[in-house]
């Protein structure tokens, strides 16, 4: 007896309108993995995308602002699209309701029910880039959109700057569990409940990483005092 995973067929118009915004925001996204410096702009390859791709379940991405987050989400999304189901939307793009969102989007039905009809037989992964971005109501029905996949094969990927998500208690509870980092330094001491990663700035070897790409990165490091050393660590 043969099962039938795919796909709800009437919702075929509208995950593959899913599938084309996805691909069309990871690509939108990739663009902050570079850095506009000189004629060849060099690209961060952030050592710490292997241990997300890695880990298993929903988790979110936390770190201060301007630290690389979207960046890191484009490369973690790339990779991910290469071995399941990926939906990826910028929370800046979507609407204040279900009802919006579904508007916005083009689709004919709400954003949680083509979700859950998007059936398959692996894994499938929504990736949320800058969840801090909803206000309002828009908080709302995302918490409960991400809430309501509990229990089915999608898992929830989402950043978040680090402020917001220790002042978010409803945000805490949709990503509870243990840190997903080996490296306590991955890890805020105020989150410890929450499901989280923390991305910091550049290490010295990100930054050796940039130099080698470009000669006017190079050069600027180089002469660089500790202050604005400090500084150019913040992508």
């Amino acid at each position: 007896l043969s099962v039938d995973v795919g796909p709800d067929r009437r919702l075929a118009a509208d995950i593959r309108r899913l599938r084309e915004a996805s691909e069309a925001n990871i690509e939108i996204l990739s663009e902050h993995a570079h850095l506009p410096i000189g004629q060849r702009e060099p690209v961060a390859h952030r050592p710490e995308v292997a241990e997300l791709i890695a880990a298993t379940g929903s988790f979110v991405l936390t770190g201060d602002p301007g630290c690389g987050k979207t960046g890191a989400v484009a490369a973690l999304a790339e990779e991910i699209s290469r071995r399941q189901d990926l939906l990826v939307l910028a929370v800046d793009g979507l609407g204040g309701s279900a009802g919006a969102t579904r508007l916005e989007l083009g689709l004919s039905h709400d954003l949680e029910e083509v979700i859950k009809g998007w059936t398959g037989r692996g894994t499938g992964t929504l990736v949320l880039d800058g969840i801090d971005a909803a206000r309002g109501e828009a908080t709302a029905w995302l918490r409960r959109l991400c809430l309501s996949l509990n229990g089915t094969r999608w898992r929830v990927i989402a950043s978040v700057r680090q402020f917001e998500l220790r002042h978010s208690s409803e945000w805490q509870r949709v990503f509870v569990g243990d840190p997903i980092a080996s490296d306590t330094m991955r890890v805020d001491p105020e989150l410890t409940g929450v499901r989280h990663y923390l991305l910091g700035p550049f290490s010295d070897a990100d930054l050796a990483q940039l130099a080698s790409q470009s000669a006017d990165v190079a050069g600027l490091l180089s002469d660089a005092q500790p202050a604005l050393l400090d500084l150019l660590r913040v992508p």
